[in-house]
């Protein structure tokens, strides 16, 4: 069948114009389950007087006034609009005592929600983060500091001067041993301070210090991961954390020399591709993209160089563009599968790590469900299909042929993809008459 130049041009002329669907956000009391359970929290709200609202401790939250968000996700989390001034701004979290339970202990049948957390109740997630010079104070002088002192602080990413570290895990110190070091027996205390990951955050501590910053975010222990709460709105929110920090300390625990390794070494970094570790771990790409200044350190925290003046080594390593090297995704023509091969030969301890990682390059969000393996990558595909009209996405090609689902399996299906190019419909009509 021959299809005319002209009506290929008036085909894509129309799906341009074409506006996309709308999410619905409709004002109405919710079914009654769903009432059940946020009369539920709207009496614990009230018990504990709780608002996330900086400028206006006198809001009321009506049941009869909730808005479903999420609702193109079939999601039942809801947000509760204040009723003197309607401003969804001042949404509501859960108390720390409710993250994490199961619909069911509101009232909710299991079958009739996908997850209620404490993450859905909150428009804007704070970032829990250490106070440098509390932390090397106690550092200084266990026997003189305060076992009281605050050591983390929930402030807003967007107006707080913070650095933020990206690193290897090794033996790390975890959210409750870091705020409770002073209350521990002797002996268990320190053995924590002796632990690598204990003298990294000091380590990254004096640097934050010495570059004049006062606060400083780790993720071994600045997020309690003992609530799957929290952990999930931490996880959604850590691009955006790692994009508004004023640096990033990268840690190069494998590099003993003074100087950036220039050549890939297979033999000193074998398991590696050649680099050192830090470049083949899955969630250290979102931490080399997102900030817009990364500082580089070797093992014995020694300054090797900055982001941009090593932009064509670190381009030789990860195959990431230059030009989202020094200046982020921002206003880049990037296809679905080109970033996605940036992530093709990279690693993660967790299979699920492996989309959950990816989440923040394409700006989309989902609840987090370790356990369910590979499932993770289909929701991810499912979740960026519609935010973006990028058929990239179906371009994967593995190094081994299966037959299947249309979506691909893991990010290394992508591996031979930087190549692809999004193309705006014009340009491509262009191309078609050449």
């Amino acid at each position: 069948m021959k299809v005319s130049l002209g009506r290929v041009k008036h085909e894509i002329r129309q799906r341009k114009e074409r506006k996309p669907p709308q999410r619905e956000y409709a004002e109405s009391v919710p079914p009654s389950y769903l009432v059940t359970a946020l009369t539920a929290v709207l009496q614990t709200m009230a018990d504990s007087s709780i608002s996330d609202s900086p400028s206006d401790k006198s809001c009321v939250y009506t049941v009869t006034s909730v808005i479903p968000i999420n609702k193109y996700h079939k999601c039942r989390a809801c947000a509760l609009p204040c009723i003197n001034c309607n401003s969804s701004a001042h949404a509501t979290r859960f108390p720390d005592k409710l993250a994490g339970r199961a619909p069911a202990e509101f009232g909710i049948p299991r079958d009739s929600v996908d997850h209620v957390t404490r993450s859905a109740f909150a428009l804007h997630p704070r970032l829990g983060i250490e106070k440098v010079e509390a932390v090397l104070g106690r550092e200084t002088d266990f026997q003189q500091a305060d076992p009281e002192s605050e050591i983390l602080k929930e402030l807003d990413d967007e107006t707080t001067s913070y650095a933020i570290l990206s690193h290897r895990w090794i033996v790390e110190v975890g959210y409750e041993e870091m705020t409770g070091l002073m209350k521990m027996e002797e002996r268990r205390r320190d053995e924590v301070r002796r632990r690598a990951g204990y003298q990294k955050i000091i380590k990254s501590c004096e640097q934050a210090k010495k570059d004049g910053y006062v606060w400083l975010w780790v993720d071994t222990c600045c997020i309690d991961k003992r609530s799957s709460a929290e952990l999930s709105e931490a996880i959604n929110s850590m691009y955006r954390w790692y994009k508004n920090a004023r640096v990033c300390y990268a840690y190069l625990n494998d590099v003993g020399e003074s100087t950036f390794p220039t050549k890939a070494d297979s033999n000193k970094f074998a398991e590696s591709n050649g680099w050192p570790e830090w470049f083949v771990r899955g969630w250290t790409l979102q931490e080399l993209i997102a900030p817009q200044e990364v500082k580089f350190f070797n093992k014995d925290w020694v300054h090797i160089g900055n982001k941009g003046q090593l932009a064509l080594t670190l381009w030789n390593i990860t195959a990431i563009p230059c030009g989202v090297l020094t200046s982020g995704l921002a206003g880049k023509a990037l296809s679905v599968a080109q970033i996605m091969s940036w992530a093709a030969r990279r690693k993660t301890t967790r299979v699920e790590d492996r989309a959950y990682s990816l989440m923040g390059l394409f700006g989309v969000s989902m609840p987090m469900v370790y356990g369910e393996g590979k499932k993770a990558f289909r929701r991810l595909q499912l979740e960026i299909i519609r935010e973006y009209s990028d058929q990239s996405i179906f371009a994967w090609n593995p190094r081994i042929p299966r037959a299947g689902s249309v979506l691909a399996e893991d990010p290394s299906d992508f591996w031979n993809c930087g190549h692809i190019e999004r193309v705006d419909p014009d340009e491509f009509v262009d191309r078609l008459t050449l």
